[in-house]
């Protein structure tokens, strides 16, 4: 653990009740593809202590810092592979470095995280950004207040860079919400980060924060740990996954179209690929929000409601206006522990269909030009990624989320 990082948890940075807080660094992770502003401090492959000798070098400043991590947010996650990791950016981000800059010429010392740009899951509440969980209900709730966490690591001279998007309220493990969509993996464009802080993940694998964080709510009662067996938030009963290729039977040494004529040239030697998936749902935890016995506990999110007796869960015909039987669970008594299962609820199934047509000319001996168009999701149906599942919520038992639709790409190569 650097030694700033050490320093400040020494000095007191406790959270309590189930609550755990994970660093994520930069340094640790590959960029995805795409084209970021050079600068002479490059962010890949360093870490905390290489951006103070940095600035105690002084070969960088926390305002060129801020606006690295700042051209990368708006090169891969706004524009580019658009990650939809990012929530909110900080409108002071520049404000708080020129006044971090001011003070390190003044004092020629760096605090522990001085001018160390974090990421923070939209669950920790700030003062100068919304705090909403990744829900559209919440659009522009702002807090009065930092939290706890986020004041400990203001004090330690870190810069609240941005907020980090999330799985809706932290249920799922999928990482979408109504407010900001579903995370990419910057590894994989394809796939979800997975877990409810997935938005903090894609920021530090694309490099967009020098660190973040992501709280993760564990047992509605740390005294019986049985009550929370239960199904794996990743677990699919049935997936099936197909991937096909062929050659259509037109141009040269193929059926129809052989010749050496205009029409093969254009319509001839084309390969049709593609994938089909089709999953079921990926599991739900019933919840209860910001009861008054659990946030004077300090935690929020980690209280289960009680199951009704004699009501199914799932519904024989789901709706987006109502997944799940919104009847089956019911409010317990006064801070008493629900008897409600941990991801006791199944979420939308997927049907993707991908399809792409691809055509390879040779032009001479190690050249060739190869025309691509691709689609995804191709019959642009609806595949709904996430579910409300607070029962003190207003939109308790809808749909909330729904993944990419129809995207088509042309892409044209000349390999050499």
């Amino acid at each position: 653990m650097p030694g700033g990082l050490k320093l400040l948890f020494e000095k007191g940075l406790n959270f309590t009740g189930s609550k755990v807080i994970a660093i994520l660094f930069a340094f640790l992770l590959a960029p995805v593809g795409g084209s970021a502003p050079e600068h002479s401090f490059q962010l890949m492959e360093t870490s905390i202590e290489d951006v103070h000798k940095a600035m105690l070098a002084g070969t960088l400043t926390c305002h060129e810092l801020v606006e690295q991590y700042l051209g990368r947010i708006r090169a891969y996650d706004q524009q580019g592979p658009a990650l939809k990791a990012m929530l909110y950016v900080n409108p002071r981000s520049f404000a708080e470095a020129d006044a971090m800059d001011q003070e390190f010429e003044r004092t020629h010392k760096l605090k522990p995280l001085g001018c160390i740009p974090i990421v923070l899951k939209d669950n920790f509440d700030t003062a100068d950004m919304p705090t909403t969980a990744g829900a559209l209900t919440l659009k522009g709730a702002q807090p009065e207040r930092d939290a706890f966490a986020v004041k400990r690591l203001r004090e330690a001279g870190a810069l609240i860079l941005a907020k980090a998007n999330m799985s809706e309220f932290a249920t799922g493990g999928i990482s979408a919400s109504s407010l900001g969509g579903q995370v990419k993996n910057p590894y994989d464009l394809t796939r979800t980060p997975g877990g409810s802080s997935g938005g903090t993940g894609a920021a530090g694998g694309g490099a967009s924060a020098s660190a973040g964080s992501g709280a993760n709510t564990v047992a509605q009662n740390p005294f019986d740990l049985s009550a929370e067996r239960g199904l794996s938030s990743f677990n699919q009963t049935q997936k099936f996954t197909a991937d096909y290729l062929w050659e259509l039977p037109f141009g040269h040494d193929k059926h129809w179209l052989n010749g050496n004529t205009p029409m093969r040239a254009v319509l001839g030697d084309w390969q049709w690929s593609g994938d089909w998936t089709f999953a079921t749902g990926l599991p739900f935890t019933p919840r209860l929000l910001n009861e008054a016995c659990e946030v004077n506990g300090g935690t929020s999110g980690t209280l289960r409601p009680d199951v009704v007796a004699g009501e199914a869960v799932q519904l024989s015909h789901p709706s987006i206006g109502e997944w799940f039987n919104t009847a089956a669970f019911a409010s317990p008594s006064t801070c008493q522990y629900g008897t409600a299962r941990r991801n006791s609820i199944i979420g939308p199934g997927t049907k993707v269909f991908d399809m792409a047509f691809t055509k390879v000319i040779p032009l001479q001996e190690s050249r060739t030009l190869e025309f691509r168009a691709q689609a995804t999701n191709v019959f642009n149906m609806p595949n709904y990624s996430s579910i409300d599942t607070n029962l003190n919520s207003p939109t308790y038992g809808r749909v909330t989320a729904v993944g990419s639709m129809r995207q088509i790409t042309m892409t044209a190569r000349f390999r050499f």
